[in-house]
């Protein structure tokens, strides 16, 4: 018992030091924190949503996106949200308005992913183009009038090889649960899209999809509009 105790606090130590804590999410390995911007815009006829497309020589390139990313060691994720915009959009600080936290997520690889509502002031179309390809806006009030598509999907556990199938019930036979997840796509006509005359190379016909983390986090938003 004498050796337990050195190695492990008593019931007083240990309400002491657990009093106060906050609830914390176990993330699976290599996976971080992230957080992107839901980008407002005032223009002369409206709101409008701000989008990338991402850089083709960038992990999921050719996606379209809100600007974000990762977040830096000790970073609060508001902050690497409008950081990662300015990085993106080329803005200054000022130019980036908070507005309210939206949504926490389980992003690609297990990542903790938040989204901030936010409006962009001044915006005149550039991007760096490391990390996109073209920017370009759509009006908020075509999303609320028209929803996206909703497909479904099963997510499976698939086992290492090395798994120790032994020192479970069931052994191979074990039933994993599966994880039912929903796709959002939205279908956003060309004719609706706003582009900045010259600084973008979005080239469609008929249409652009919308689909992914960034439909989910749209499609949460407009249902509280």
């Amino acid at each position: 018992m004498k050796d337990n105790h050195q190695i492990s606090p008593d019931i007083h130590e240990l309400c002491g030091q657990f009093s106060g804590h906050e609830l914390e999410r176990i993330l699976p390995p290599g996976a971080g924190t992230g957080a992107v911007l839901i980008p407002v815009m005032e223009l002369e006829d409206g709101l409008y949503i701000l989008f990338e497309e991402r850089s083709r020589n960038i992990r999921q390139g050719g996606d379209i996106c809100f600007p974000g990313g990762m977040a830096a060691e000790g970073e609060p994720p508001e902050e690497t949200a409008v950081r990662e915009t300015c990085e993106e959009l080329l803005l200054d600080r000022q130019q980036v308005r908070l507005i309210a936290p939206m949504h926490e997520v389980s992003g690609p690889g297990g990542a903790l992913v938040r989204s901030y509502l936010g409006v962009i002031d001044r915006y005149d179309g550039n991007f760096n183009r490391a990390e996109a390809s073209c920017t370009f806006a759509v009006p908020l009030s075509w999303f609320v009038r028209n929803p996206p598509d909703i497909y479904k999907a099963r997510q499976h556990t698939v086992p290492a090889d090395d798994f120790p199938y032994e020192k479970i019930a069931g052994g191979r036979n074990y039933r994993f649960r599966e994880q039912q997840k929903h796709y959002y796509f939205y279908e956003v006509p060309a004719e609706v899209i706003f582009e900045w005359n010259g600084k973008t190379e979005l080239k469609r016909e008929g249409s652009v999809t919308i689909w992914g983390l960034t439909a989910m986090l749209l499609y949460h938003f407009v249902k509280k509009i």
